[in-house]
């Protein structure tokens, strides 16, 4: 299922006096927030106009349009950011934004139904997706091309080949 708004990040802290957040990205492309207009707080429970973007140490700080005093700041931390789908447009050929992965339906080349997607993290060369079985301990598959086979977003479906050794991971 293909969500509308995305998250892409979170305040963790405010910075400075004039109502500027300290922001962690969770986009892979940290450029992509100069093009950001707007993005929503909790799922399009308020949006919030950017004032101006900077990166410093890897985050971002941003300043929003109305929020000028540290106390208004203080109040938008530990919140998540989202962006609407199509202000960020679709990934490349190949990529998936983590939020659609989540819940589809994996299988096994063979046909054997093995669970669905349950976590997505980085681990530096590539992703492990976490897939959460019936009655038996997860399974972390790497999402490399040997392993992964086919994506399917809209019908909900993965099919994996599972390596030798990969299900006692």
């Amino acid at each position: 299922m293909r969500h509308q708004l995305l998250e892409i990040g979170k305040i963790v802290n405010t910075h400075a006096l004039r109502g500027e957040v300290k922001v962690i990205p969770w986009t892979d492309d940290v450029a992509i927030w100069d093009q950001l207009e707007s993005v929503y707080l909790q799922k399009q429970e308020e949006k919030l106009d950017i004032q101006a973007v900077r990166s410093q140490k890897g985050n971002l700080i941003l300043k929003f349009v109305g929020i000028d005093t540290i106390e208004q700041a203080q109040l938008l931390r530990d919140r998540v950011l989202y962006a609407e789908r199509s202000v960020l447009g679709e990934p490349p050929e190949g990529r998936y934004y983590i939020c659609d992965l989540l819940g589809i339906e994996v299988f096994a080349d063979t046909g054997e139904k093995l669970g669905t997607v349950k976590e997505v993290f980085p681990t530096g060369s590539s992703y492990v997706y976490t897939i959460k079985r019936q009655g038996e301990k997860d399974m972390l598959i790497p999402a490399i091309p040997e392993v992964v086979l086919q994506v399917d977003i809209d019908e909900g479906k993965m099919v994996i080949h599972i390596i030798e050794g990969l299900d006692e991971l």
